[in-house]
């Protein structure tokens, strides 16, 4: 099962993860031992010598066989200790027109890179993913994508884009720690936080991953930091795991018996679509998983006018009358996305979607070049979909989007 922007199936969080799409896994993996530290200030790099030190990046070239740019966002982190720590990623590709490309990274080490690059299934057919092998040398990455010639230089960040930190906690917790077989509950947050750009980003940022509301209790300060975030995170995390052993205690189960219904994942990560002077995309994913077949994942899309700090909702980049020209755009373009042929219903036989009529989420990213629609699992179609994302140029939108955004086309307004 394919989510948003994918990595490793650790537990979930190792996908975007840009962002690229997640990689859905079981939920019986080994417990953690204690709380992983912290990365530390990884903020983002402008000398590169290693892929695998965490911090945040920008790659920049032409797309392999056109005079198309690109961008690459990626993202490292670490999970272990430091002397058996692993490397993970996320990474996002942009295109010329401002759309995310859903990649996944399958390999992340000190001098190489290996994305996948996942195609969406036709009506009838599987199309082969994309592979992306890329070696670092001399501060260059040169390899191929299926087989053409690609070739990424770093991007200082100076350039005007956000910098961020990269910090990735984990912790567990058994219901009966005598017992090495025992249920446990499993916690892990990737958070990435603006170092740059305006006061106002960088803390509502804050506010989205630590969950604080404006109108919070007085008597509770508020995260700032990563580790406060962490912190608070932890301790909400644990306390419900500790009242849900305690119910089923009350309902007469034996947590040491308990099984996979005992067993508890909550995570969140942060992944990075879209990074320009102008406009930030970010993508805020969340799993949780408290038993039964399969846990819930879901991903929040969030942008901002990166030069002022003001976040873009749908009611902010979309006038009230928006609707009936979005459902026709949407539709154009998740029919082209699955192949699904213009005189077939969208819920045909052949195709993945279960609805007849696609609705209009207000789960929305501005990019540099467009906008980028996030559906959530069961939204339109089957779980076993994931999420899924449609963009829509710039070009497509015109007479739908409100004035003054930044990095419209002002041809689309």
């Amino acid at each position: 099962m394919q989510a948003f922007w994918g990595v490793s199936c650790r537990a979930m969080l190792g996908v975007w993860a840009v962002v690229v799409v997640l990689m859905g896994c079981g939920s019986d993996s080994t417990p953690a031992t204690g709380t992983q530290a912290p990365q530390g200030a990884a903020v983002s790099k402008d000398a590169i010598t290693s892929l695998a030190e965490p911090g945040y990046t920008v790659w920049r070239g032409a797309w392999p066989g056109t005079r198309d740019s690109l961008t690459l966002h990626l993202t490292a982190a670490k999970s272990g200790t430091d002397s058996r720590a692993t490397a993970f990623g996320y990474a996002a590709i942009v295109r010329t027109d401002g759309e995310p490309i859903s990649v996944t990274v399958r390999r992340l080490t000190a001098d190489s890179l290996v994305l996948e690059e996942a195609r969406e299934p036709q009506a009838g057919s599987v199309a082969p993913d994309a592979l992306w092998r890329l070696v670092l040398r001399n501060g260059v990455l040169t390899g191929t994508r299926s087989g053409q010639t690609v070739s990424l230089r770093t991007e200082p960040m100076s350039a005007g884009r956000t910098s961020f930190s990269v910090d990735f906690y984990a912790d567990s917790v058994s219901a009966v720690p005598s017992r090495a077989e025992s249920p446990h509950a499993s916690f892990e947050q990737l958070l990435l936080l603006p170092t740059s750009g305006p006061a106002a980003l960088r803390a509502q940022v804050v506010q989205i991953l630590s969950g604080d509301s404006a109108g919070g209790p007085a008597r509770v300060a508020p995260a700032t930091t990563a580790a406060e975030i962490w912190a608070k995170f932890r301790r909400e995390e644990r306390a419900g795991y500790a009242t849900m052993i305690a119910e089923a205690i009350a309902d007469g189960t034996d947590p040491a018996e308990g099984g996979l219904f005992l067993n508890y994942e909550q995570q969140l990560s942060t992944q990075i679509l879209d990074n320009t002077p102008d406009v930030l995309a970010l993508a805020v994913f969340r799993y949780v998983y408290s038993g039964g077949a399969h846990g819930m994942e879901s991903t929040e899309l969030v942008s901002f006018d990166a030069r002022t700090g003001r976040r873009f909702t749908y009611r902010d980049v979309f006038f009230p009358t928006a609707k009936a020209g979005l459902e026709a755009a949407l539709t154009a373009a998740v029919r082209r996305k699955f192949g699904i042929d213009p005189a077939s219903a969208l819920n045909d036989s052949d195709a993945l979607l279960q609805v007849d009529k696609l609705p209009v989420t207000q789960n929305v990213a501005l990019t540099s070049g467009g906008v980028y629609f996030l559906y959530h699992p069961y939204e339109i179609a089957a779980y076993a979909a994931g999420e899924i994302g449609l963009f829509l140029p710039f070009r497509e939108l015109r007479g739908l989007l409100r004035p003054g955004l930044p990095a419209a086309d002002a041809a689309a307004l």
